[in-house]
C-alpha cells in the first residue's frame, strides 16, 4: 500500500486561489488566520469541532520513564500536552484536487 500524499499550507492556498479566484496573499492569509485561531483555541484549553470532519483536543501525557534510543540507558519524559486529531469520517480526497 502507498503512503498517502502530505497536504501542505501551500497545497490549500494554491486550491483556494483556483477554486475560489482568491489572489496569493488573501489565500495565504485566510489559511494562516484559520489555523492559528485553531492553535489559539488549543492553546487556551478548548477543544476544536470541525463537523463532518473531526475534533482537536488536548491531552495529557504522564511523565514516563522511556529508552534512549536503541541503548541499553533510560531517560525520565516529562510530562506534556499533545493534540489529538480525532475523525468522525475517511474523506475521499480526489488526486486532480490538490
Amino acid at each position: 500500500m502507498e503512503a498517502p500524499e502530505t497536504l501542505t499550507k501551500a497545497d490549500l492556498s494554491r486550491y483556494l486561489m483556483e477554486r475560489l479566484e482568491f489572489g496569493k496573499a488573501d489565500s495565504d492569509l485566510l489559511v494562516n488566520t484559520f489555523l492559528e485561531s485553531i492553535i489559539a483555541s488549543l492553546t487556551a484549553g478548548e477543544g476544536v469541532e470541525l463537523r463532518g470532519f473531526g475534533s482537536f483536543r488536548l491531552r495529557d501525557r504522564r511523565a514516563r520513564i522511556g529508552p534512549l534510543g536503541t541503548s541499553i540507558w533510560s531517560v525520565d519524559t516529562n510530562s506534556q500536552n499533545t493534540s489529538v486529531l480525532t475523525r468522525v469520517c475517511s474523506i475521499p480526497v480526489p488526486p486532480s484536487v490538490f
